[in-house]
């Protein structure tokens, strides 16, 4: 029997690097496929769509953790007919930084590689006591991204809402969200959902896939199993 096929957009970072534990407690149900932001060029929601969709070529799934959840968002809008529903993980359908900060934020970014005890801005905000990945491999991964690439993607997520385009989505959608979020926070980030919504906490930080991906697998099958067995 053919396992269903989900896609894998990663968080700001831009590797499929973290998805390797969430990769292998899938394994058993689900078939995956991550895919990598481009590390040049333009790092908007809009051409990010357009990158990506010659990959959409058959029914399938889309996952989106942090910065590509709007391009999940955006890449199911696009292709109704391929995608069969949607995970959106410790992201958002609106920037949840308000606008006072946007700007800062976004002329700021260019600098991050560059300041000191980054390793403990990523233990403190991003890692939160998680056994994986480890601070150095945070800072390794970031530290192949130049600061254009660091600005244009911060500019993209904090001026972004797509938002009434995720309330019109007619496939079914999982949101995963974590109770110590310290990188967007514990908003709700989806100001109007589609009716076929459900949310789920897990008790953790950001990286929700990467400190628990064993519950994150169990919920994901759950939610597509439901979804296949609709659709058979």
């Amino acid at each position: 029997m053919t396992k269903p096929l989900l896609h894998l957009f990663p968080g700001f970072d831009g590797s499929s690097r973290f998805f390797s534990w969430l990769e292998e407690a899938l394994a058993p149900d689900i078939a995956t496929r991550s895919h990598i932001i481009p590390r040049t060029g333009p790092q908007d929601y809009d051409f990010l769509v357009n990158h990506f969709a010659d990959e959409i070529d058959a029914p399938c799934y889309l996952l989106g953790e942090s910065f590509s959840g709007p391009l999940a968002i955006l890449l199911a809008e696009a292709f109704p007919e391929k995608v069969r529903g949607l995970v959106l993980s410790t992201t958002f359908a609106k920037t949840p930084f308000p606008p006072i900060m946007r700007d800062m934020m976004a002329f700021g970014s260019a600098w991050r590689n560059h300041m000191p005890f980054q390793k403990e801005f990523s233990k403190l905000f991003i890692l939160q006591g998680a056994d994986n990945p480890s601070a150095e491999e945070v800072e390794e991964v970031m530290g192949l991204l130049s600061p254009e690439i660091v600005q244009a993607r911060t500019k993209a997520c904090v001026h972004v809402d797509v938002s009434d385009r995720f309330a019109a989505l007619s496939q079914p959608n999982l949101i995963i969200t974590a109770k110590h979020d310290r990188v967007i926070g514990t908003g709700d980030y989806f100001p109007r959902k589609p009716a076929n919504s459900k949310t789920v906490e897990f008790d953790c930080a950001h990286l929700l896939l990467q400190a628990m991906p064993k519950q994150a697998a169990s919920t994901i099958t759950k939610f597509i199993r439901a979804v296949e067995d609709k659709t058979a």
